[in-house]
């Protein structure tokens, strides 16, 4: 029993190095108790190119193949979603051939022609935000079912130039920077942090870690990681209509590549 009478647990509760917890209304200990089953929903933030789509035919499981309605807009490589109730699907396309698009990953869902979103993404966020800005987001259709709760979030900056805390990447310091945000499908906004070099990501995110380019050719690298469970012991609950989003208000073509993961599952 932990807190008050009528709360329990079944099962042993360890702390963060497996240790069993022996714990009475004497002592009080950190704990985070994880109890979920469900599916998980991972995918990267991206920004939409023109407007939705429809599918020509329904998703085969398995198959590498999909079947767009006529005057798509795709081209090879490009990357496509496809969302449907508490599903989605990214990939790339690696060939288009009329309204076939053969992609790099096999589909794992019988989307159906009729309901499924499917649209043309960029998840690549070293765009210029300068004089418009730029929004990359990850949410869920108004017609889900479930909520996604996501625990965390990954960022990957690659560039040809060397990074320090002082540095965005390996370009200077932003002048007005990155903002992360959760934006409810009545309209509220909660901005969450500001982000103008990798000193700040450090300061909001954990795990940083810099890579070397090896061998003097490639590219640096660093990857944050916002382990939001843990850090923060909480989760971002995205219902249906709501989204994460990031805001780019700054220059960042001289990056090589700028993307983010989010990580979480469906509620249970």
């Amino acid at each position: 029993m932990i807190g008050r009478q009528g709360v329990q647990f079944d099962g042993v509760i360890r702390d963060e190095d497996g240790t069993p917890l022996h714990i009475s209304d004497k002592h009080a200990a950190h704990v985070t108790v994880e109890d979920n089953t469900e599916d998980l929903v991972n995918g990267m933030l991206s920004q939409l190119v023109g407007i939705p789509h429809t599918l020509g035919a329904d998703a085969v499981i398995d198959s590498y193949d999909i079947t767009l309605s006529a005057g798509h807009p795709f081209s090879n490589n490009d990357f496509i979603v496809l969302a449907e109730d508490d599903r989605i699907f990214q990939a790339q396309a690696l060939n288009v051939a009329g309204n076939v698009l053969t992609l790099d990953s096999p589909m794992d869902y019988e989307y159906p022609s009729a309901g499924t979103f499917v649209g043309k993404v960029i998840n690549d966020l070293s765009v210029d935000g300068s004089t418009t800005r730029q929004v990359f987001s990850i949410g869920t259709p108004d017609t889900v079912t479930k909520n996604v709760h996501y625990r965390g979030l990954r960022i990957n900056i690659t560039d040809s130039q060397s990074m320090d805390d002082g540095k965005f990447g390996g370009t200077s310091a932003l002048t007005r920077g990155i903002v992360f945000r959760i934006v409810r499908d009545d309209g509220r906004r909660y901005n969450i942090t500001n982000i103008k070099s990798n000193g700040d990501f450090g300061i909001t995110f954990d795990n940083k870690t810099y890579t070397d380019r090896g061998g003097g050719g490639g590219q640096y690298s660093v990857e944050f990681t916002w382990r939001i469970a843990d850090d923060d012991g909480t989760v971002i609950e995205i219902q249906a209509g709501d989204r994460i989003e990031v805001i780019v208000q700054d220059d960042l073509r001289s990056l090589s590549s700028f993307r983010i993961w989010a990580f979480g599952h469906l509620e249970s």
